[in-house]
């Protein structure tokens, strides 16, 4: 049996909106270990076909936390992951201990500060929306 054994990935989601990156990892964690599992059960050893990654993560949803000021996001998220955690607080406001225990960051910041859209203010850093990842 070559399966490997799947650690626990403790993620911290910043700006974690409805979770469309949370979706986007569970994706590619499962894409992954499908890819494991079908080189591990070939017995056909291609060199022109890449090596899957040699990791079986998965996410540890109850240590796991997001954080999103929005609560109508906040209560999609809940629908879309009901075993996670999310919190209405802003992400300038955590301190250390909030975001000292995981394993993975990430983040969906809003892009209406940058966006060319030719309804977007475009106030770039001086946007009070960029707080969070400029603080």
């Amino acid at each position: 049996d070559n399966t490997l054994p799947r650690k626990r990935l403790r993620m911290l989601e910043f700006f974690s909106g409805i979770g469309g990156m949370r979706a986007a990892l569970d994706q590619a964690l499962d894409v992954n270990r499908q890819r494991q599992q079908a080189a591990s059960s070939s017995s056909d050893n291609k060199d022109d076909e890449p090596t899957p990654p040699n990791f079986d993560y998965q996410l540890d949803e109850e240590n796991s936390q997001a954080y999103e000021i929005n609560r109508d996001a906040n209560q999609v998220y809940r629908r879309n992951f009901p075993s996670s955690r999310v919190t209405t607080k802003l992400v300038e406001q955590l301190t250390v201990q909030n975001v000292a225990h995981f394993d993975l960051w990430t983040l969906s910041p809003p892009c209406q500060p940058f966006t060319n859209t030719r309804f977007a203010k475009q106030h770039d850093l001086a946007d009070p929306r960029t707080a969070g990842f400029v603080a």
